[in-house]
This record gives structure tokens, sequence and C-alpha cells, in this order.
């Protein structure tokens, strides 16, 4: 076991609610640059006695809203991660929470082989405000990722940490959008929680089933870049779906169908409509209407689906292994035995992990 000091985390500081301040006067919110961060969360997190450091992340020179997070946005994160993460026994990543969801989701895929935690955090209310959870938040993440192998069992994957929940990245959903305990796992349960002994010491309690199975040593840790040159559309609901595909025929992407209720006579419909290369995706509590149409068990968002949809379409341009990439569960995100990719990949004598998009750091 480690000593406190010797454990290394990285807070890699992106914006978001957890960094905003109120602004003279207005008293609008304006976000708040690294330095205003770590003067407002330095006493609580210098109080746990690891090794700490803060480096800022920006996108085309600022911070930016977590909405506004892009694929390109995607990569250029991952790739931070993935460049610094040895020199740490983990990252926590300071995020907005509005899409922190499907962004930990997309970052799960990508980080192919994780071996340390990476951990999501944010908080609702900003860290200079009264009652604010951004602290408490920022402090658990921080825990969780120097407890990992330690004093807990490890949870080398990429999770949310917020309002003492752990939640694996593929699973977290922002149910709620005006009240500090603002994620869940629909569907599935926690990781872990943040508990209180009698004594009130605050106590990482992990679920051993939960926990996603270690990569075997010969399994090399690998970033996979998401293709920005496609879209996913998504038809949700009974939206007018014939007007969409009309307008939409020509891209170069998929469509994902999420909680529509399509008959198998539908289904045959709207097959003719969409060129046969292109990929329908599907979600809804009926059955399958038609055997090009894939679905992800066990995956119940639609956001943290199209999270996975762009990772397989980025690595692969096979429709046979697109198909069996996204049925199957790669990252706990499902139902059922996990599946590793390059297993997958090898069962096709035509696979091809498409070089540009693949980053193999040792």
């Amino acid at each position: 076991m480690k000593d406190k000091k010797e454990r290394r985390i990285l807070v890699l500081y992106t914006g978001g609610t957890i960094g905003m301040y109120k602004e003279n006067g207005s008293g609008s919110l304006k976000p708040g640059g690294l330095e205003e961060f770590k003067g407002n969360v330095n006493e609580g997190v210098d109080k746990l006695g690891y090794d700490v450091e803060y480096k800022p992340f920006k996108f085309n020179g600022e911070f930016i809203d977590s909405a506004d997070a892009s694929v390109e946005y995607y990569n250029e994160l991952a790739e931070k991660i993935a460049s610094e993460i040895d020199g740490y026994d983990g990252v926590v990543i300071a995020f907005g929470t509005d899409t922190m969801g499907p962004s930990a989701g997309a970052l799960s895929y990508m980080l192919e082989g994780l071996r340390k935690p990476v951990v999501f955090t944010g908080a609702m209310l900003p860290v200079g405000e009264e009652g604010s959870d951004g602290p408490r938040n920022l402090e658990d993440a921080i825990e969780l990722v120097a407890q990992s192998g330690n004093e807990i069992p490890p949870v080398n994957e990429v999770s949310v940490c917020f309002h003492n929940k752990i939640i694996r990245g593929t699973h977290a959903y922002k149910q709620r959008s005006h009240d500090i305990d603002a994620f869940e796992a629909p569907g599935h349960d926690f990781v872990g929680m943040f508990e209180e002994d009698e004594s009130g010491s605050r106590k990482i309690n992990i679920n051993e089933k939960e926990l996603l199975p270690e990569y075997p040593e010969n399994y090399e840790f690998r970033l996979n870049r998401l293709d920005p040159s496609f879209s996913v559309t998504p038809l949700v609901g009974v939206m007018s779906i014939d007007n969409i595909i009309k307008n939409t025929q020509d891209f170069s992407g998929a469509y994902l169908f999420y909680n529509n209720e399509i008959s198998e006579e539908r289904a045959i419909e709207i097959e003719s409509m969409i060129p046969k290369e292109t990929p329908i995706f599907f979600q809804n509590h009926s059955k399958r209407p038609n055997p090009r149409w894939l679905k992800s068990e066990g995956v119940v968002d639609y956001q943290q689906m199209m999270a996975k949809i762009r990772y397989c379409m980025s690595i692969s341009k096979d429709p046979g292994e697109i198909k069996k990439l996204y049925e199957s569960n790669l990252r706990g995100e499902g139902n059922g035995e996990i599946k590793r990719e390059r297993e997958i990949l090898k069962e096709s004598d035509e696979s091809e992990i498409i070089p540009e998009r693949e980053l193999n750091l040792k």
C-alpha cells in the first residue's frame, strides 16, 4: 500500500459550473480560471494529504461550456489524459454537468485497456458559493483515485463521482437539473457509495460485483480517436420521421431511433428510404423489427447510445463488425459478459482498425 504522500493525482480543470463565479453587479455566472478554482478548493484538498497537481484543459485556447463538447473536444481531452496518466495514480476531471454522462461514456470507450481510475466530477453550485457541492464532490473524486488499489479494490475505469455516488461512465445520466443529487445509473447498480461511519468519517464502499474484469497483462493500453466525419441523427418519440430521413439521406452517418414503437411493416418502409450501407440503431421495449436494426441491451439513455455508436463506427468500417461491436458489452455498459473489441475485430479476416483514428501510447 502506498503512503498517502506518494499517491499522485492529476486534476484537469476544464471549466463548468464547479469553477464559475458570480459577476459583481449583474450576479450572472462567469467561468473562472484555474487559480480561482484552486483557491476555492485547496484548503479541503490539502487536508486529504495526497500529492495533487492541477492543470488546465482548454479547447481552442479557452474553457468551454460542456454543452459545446464536440468529437474534436473529446479527442483532445482523451489525448491529454493518455499522455499524462503514466505519471499519476489516476486523473480527476472537473467538468460541466450538462454533458458529463455522455462525455464520461465517450472517454470510457476511447481509453481502451485503461488500468488506472479516470473520474469525472463537478458541481451544481459554483465552489465559491455558500453551500456548494463542488468541494465535497472534488474531494470524493480525489479520494476515489487515491484509495483505488490501496484501501479499496482497483476501480480502473472511467467513472462519475457525484453526491456520494460512484457511477460507471457508460451508465451516468443527469436525471435532475435543479438538485445536487443530479446523477443516476438507470437500470444499473452503482459501482460504489461514500458513506459515513459512526464516528463521522467518510468511507468508500465498493460494489465488487460491479467492477469490470481486469485486462490481461498483454492487453496494451490504446487510445482510439473518434471520427468527426460522420454524424448520428437521433429520431426521438413520434416526430416526423419521414421528413427527417428525406432531408438527411445524403449524409455520412447513422440513424438512432429512440422510444419509437416500430412495427415490422413500418421498419420495411423506413429501410426503403435509407441506403443499405447506413446503419440503423434503435432502442425500445418491443422486439427487434428486423435483423438490420441494431440494439445494445442494457443501454437506456440515448446520449450514451450515441457515444457508443460513434465509437463503434470510428474503429471499424465493416458493417458486420459494427453490429458485433455495438451489440457487445464492451465497458460494462450493457448486459452479459464483457467482450473486448480486439477479439471482435480479429474474428473477421478483413477487420480494419482505421490507422488515423488510433494512437498507440505505451
